[in-house]
């Protein structure tokens, strides 16, 4: 690995921390790194462990860092939740962030996901979540 590696890996995670910047329309990176955090590890705990591993295959460097931070995959995939237990989560997992509001944090960290992981990838993530997933997914899907 190479100094010039890790400066596009660099690039590549601040391309995805402003595109939740610009869903949400805020300018707070250290919000919009908390809501990517938050998403990625309450996802990552709920599917299977191969479909884990295969999703971080397709992000960024930086990305999987975060994707794989304090993972203990002896204790995953976690019972299925329904959405408000997921928005649950992901509130407190916000909870510096008070004002910002877990759905629409949810939906801005899925959306970049749904942007920058190719298609084939988010298929098979789809078909193996959790319901409450699947109903943020499918919000995702119809924009």
């Amino acid at each position: 690995m190479t100094l010039s590696i890790i400066n596009k890996n660099i690039h590549k995670m601040y391309d995805w921390l402003y595109h939740i910047s610009d869903n949400l329309q805020t300018e707070d990176l250290d919000a919009c790194l908390a809501i990517l955090r938050t998403s990625l590890h309450e996802l990552r705990d709920h599917i299977p462990l191969v479909n884990a591993v295969h999703l971080s295959q397709q992000l960024p460097l930086m990305v999987r860092g975060i994707f794989f931070e304090a993972w203990d995959p002896e204790y995953t995939p976690i019972k299925p939740k329904e959405l408000d237990d997921i928005l649950a989560q992901i509130r407190h997992g916000l909870r510096a962030y008070p004002s910002i509001d877990a759905k629409q944090a949810l939906l801005a960290a899925y959306r970049t996901l749904w942007k920058m992981v190719p298609n084939g990838t988010w298929k098979n993530v789809v078909i193996v979540a959790p319901k409450g997933f699947k109903e943020i997914f499918h919000e995702v899907k119809q924009e």
